[in-house]
């Protein structure tokens, strides 16, 4: 990971305070709370105002949520809240659990950790390309409560750290903002990472997701690094609303070109090498040179 990159995911971190800490872990004296899908998470005005602004402005009055001390995030899946309210007690949230897909045996090597991140294990949890986390598998003949079946399985975290961007950017707190998006473009720097194929699916999440145009121009980024193998995966032919067919012609016909004119200039870079090489012979040749074959 390039040193800028580290520095700035280390400038959020850990700004620890034992008191916060506490009174995150133990709810003393909390005086609203996050509700969502029925999971409460009782958290302190103090903490939660000062840096959110949109949370700051419900909490005057006039609105519901001043009267009743509860934020409704039914939007947001309940590990993304957790994080969220992580970051806002202690500067940093930890990273999630690896994701299992159906057809795959999870094993050791399977359980990546981005720097940083302390918790990766197993887990009944899937994330779905709509960011929404599907429910545990039932038993076999039974029918579970709500049908939800993603089409697409992600194995990366890189989906979850969008959601976090997601909730920070519709609450308002930049800094969590700020490091979602340095965490997701560290693990795309990653050379030990190789996502180019799942590029496109997290354009189109950012795009439905938040409103960060930076982290949409870290994805952008990644992709035109490797436009060319995106273009012959035919990733990008499943995403028209990404990019329209008509501009996914043009794009295909640049990088054509633009590979075409690189090959054209590579075999004149060769052949002017070739031709400095006879010269020196001969110059050698003329001048007598030992050394010259």
């Amino acid at each position: 990971m390039p040193k800028a990159r580290r520095d700035t995911i280390k400038m959020f971190g850990r700004r620890e305070n034992n008191v916060l800490r506490y009174a995150m872990e133990t709810h003393q004296f909390s005086d609203l709370k996050f509700v969502s899908h029925g999971h409460e998470f009782p958290v302190h005005k103090l903490v939660v105002c000062l840096q959110s602004p949109v949370i700051n402005a419900a909490m005057h009055e006039g609105f519901e949520e001043a009267e009743t001390n509860v934020i409704k995030m039914d939007s947001f899946d309940v590990e993304t809240i957790k994080r969220f309210e992580q970051f806002l007690y202690t500067g940093w949230y930890e990273g999630f659990p690896a994701p299992i897909d159906d057809d795959k045996e999870v094993g050791e090597n399977d359980k990546e950790v981005v720097e940083n991140d302390k918790e990766a294990g197993e887990t009944d949890h899937r994330l779905t390309i709509s960011g929404t986390i599907a429910p545990p598998s039932t038993p076999e003949g039974s029918e579970p409560e709500t049908t939800v079946r993603p089409s697409v399985f992600f194995d990366d975290d890189v989906f979850q750290h969008i959601l976090v961007n997601s909730i920070g950017d519709y609450y308002g707190v930049d800094e969590l903002v700020s490091l979602s998006r340095a965490r997701i473009e560290a693990i795309l720097e990653d050379p030990q990472r190789y996502l180019v194929h799942s590029l496109p699916a997290m354009a189109e999440k950012v795009m439905e997701a938040t409103g960060d145009r930076e982290l949409l121009a870290v994805i952008s980024k990644a992709m035109a690094k490797d436009i060319a193998e995106l273009l012959a995966s035919g990733k990008l032919d499943d995403q028209p609303h990404l990019v329209p067919p008509f501009a996914l012609e043009v794009l295909s016909k640049s990088v054509t070109k633009y590979e075409e004119r690189l090959a054209f200039h590579e075999r004149r870079q060769e052949a002017f090498l070739c031709e400095i090489e006879q010269l020196r012979k001969e110059r050698a040749l003329y001048l007598g040179d030992p050394h010259m074959p």
